[in-house]
């Protein structure tokens, strides 16, 4: 059986080596040291009984130390649920439903959860490191996480993505990127992250800035486009109403932004006299994701694309993926939910 994710992303760190991976901060955070991290939480997890298919919550923000957790869950092969900041109480309860495990950077992370077992980020970083590359433990058709909606109707509702699903993709695959993300992939050389790792679009793009050899670079508090300059991002992920705000800012105030290469728009569509003010004000650098929680990715249109268009479909990369499916049509529009099978995905309504 091939080894499962997060291998691939394993032996990107252990390639990296000496190189810059993630700055946070004045800190500056190798490939090896990453790894290290990523081997400390990992055996961590295990020594305290997370186990393959245990449900496991990350409470977590946005730092490398973050970043290893996340990777040390998919390690042991738990089904992992980010937890992002904002969620009401009630959506908060929800969304921890059938996680016997939360892990948290702050003292008072899981405040209000339910009982669990309360994990803290730096006590699982207390582990003794052995320096031998994790095992990977990850079985195929285990749900490896649970993806939430918005929970703009309700309570969010989740979507699993089983571990042969997140195998499958291309993130971390340089020989599987479809044509729009081999032009994407190489403007990422210093990608801007802030929010939480809980973002399914945030981890992705993170992963393949890593691919394409690039450092993922951390705001804590970000504000564009003084984050953009502060940090000489060079590509980013952004909603619509921030690029709104960006371009208004930009145009009424410019600021040298010339090492932007790429932002990444996902979240909802972008109309196209939207889009060319943009190209207007900040050159060609706005890529237009489309998808759907429960497909991930369905288009990607890139800066040489007509303004409006929906792009192109990805591609697919074959093997198993989310559960459910329907072959994917690239001549339906923004109103289906075509997805090729490998990305398509079932509501996951109750979680053992």
């Amino acid at each position: 059986m091939a080894e499962q994710f997060p291998g691939a992303v394993l032996d990107l760190l252990e390639a990296a080596g000496g190189r810059p991976v993630f700055e946070h901060g004045d800190r500056i955070v190798t490939g090896h040291r990453l790894l290290a991290l990523v081997r400390r939480v990992t055996k961590g997890l295990r020594a305290r009984g997370v186990r393959p298919g245990d449900g496991v919550a990350l409470l977590l923000g946005v730092g490398p130390e973050s970043f290893a957790a996340v990777l040390a869950a998919h390690t042991v092969g738990a089904r992992v649920v980010g937890v992002r900041p904002g969620l009401t109480p009630r959506q908060r309860q929800h969304v921890l439903t059938g996680t016997a495990f939360r892990v948290t950077d702050a003292p008072d992370g899981a405040a209000g959860a339910r009982p669990g077992t309360v994990l803290a980020l730096d006590d699982l970083l207390a582990t003794e490191d052995d320096g031998r590359r994790p095992p990977v433990s990850a079985r195929p058709r285990d749900i490896a996480r649970l993806l939430h909606t918005s929970g703009s109707t309700g309570v969010p509702k989740a979507c699993a993505q089983t571990y042969a699903a997140m195998t499958a993709a291309w993130a971390a695959h340089p020989d599987r990127w479809p044509p729009a993300v081999r032009e994407l992939a190489p403007r990422l050389e210093r990608f801007l992250v802030f929010g939480t790792l809980a973002s399914q679009v945030m981890m992705e793009y993170g992963l393949l800035a890593l691919a394409a050899g690039g450092t993922l670079v951390t705001a804590d508090a970000p504000a564009f486009p003084d984050s953009l300059v502060r940090h000489r991002a060079t590509g980013s992920v952004i909603t619509v109403a921030r690029l709104t705000k960006l371009v208004a800012s930009v145009r009424a105030r410019p600021v040298d932004l010339g090492a932007l290469r790429a932002l990444m728009v996902s979240g909802s569509p972008v109309d196209a006299a939207r889009l060319r003010e943009a190209a207007d004000v900040l050159g060609p650098v706005v890529f237009h994701g489309y998808g759907q929680t429960e497909t991930g990715m369905i288009s990607m249109a890139t800066p040489d694309d007509e303004p409006g268009s929906l792009g192109v479909p990805p591609g697919r990369a074959g093997g198993q993926g989310r559960r459910g499916g329907g072959a994917c049509r690239p001549e339906r529009t923004a109103n289906s939910s075509c997805a090729p099978p490998r990305r398509a995905a079932a509501t996951w309504a109750n979680p053992p």
